[in-house]
């Protein structure tokens, strides 16, 4: 399992391919926002916003990503981490938008499929969210955390 790098100053280039979510043949049909089903596969399994891509272009440097996981803890019982990441993992599923790519392992892509990755700015605040997981039946006030249906 990848690792928080903390400053990031280079990546280490990936020793194999790039395996695209359009390159899996899915053991059942994706789940979509709207709670239609994916029976084509042609959807990705998440939606990743412009703004998000953008502000990924500018902190992740060449050869990197943004990693997406999910982990339990949290005040509603499962928490959002982003972290910038180089490597690949064997079963990371990669979405990519206008070149920008995001990196979901099979687990937490589990919780978060058919949900929509954006870049949010406030007056206070501003952070990757996962925005409109059909998998949440409620969040937390800060948006980090959900309880799953």
């Amino acid at each position: 399992m990848a690792t928080s790098l903390g400053k990031i100053d280079a990546f280490i280039p990936l020793s194999r391919p790039v395996i695209s979510w359009q390159k899996l043949v899915p053991s059942r049909p994706l789940s979509t926002p709207a709670g239609m089903v994916d029976v084509d596969g042609d959807r990705a399994p998440i939606t990743v916003t412009a703004r998000c891509a953008k502000r990924i272009h500018k902190v992740v440097k060449e050869n990197g990503f943004l990693r997406l996981r999910v982990d339990g803890g949290g005040c509603s019982g499962f928490q959002y981490k982003f972290l910038l990441d180089g490597t690949q993992e064997e079963d990371d599923i990669v979405v990519e938008k206008d070149g920008a790519k995001v990196l979901v392992d099979e687990g937490s892509l589990e919780l978060v499929r058919g949900s929509t990755l954006d870049f949010v700015e406030e007056m206070i605040s501003s952070s990757f969210q996962v925005v409109n997981n059909p998998h949440s039946e409620s969040a937390c006030g800060c948006g980090a955390s959900f309880a799953p249906k």
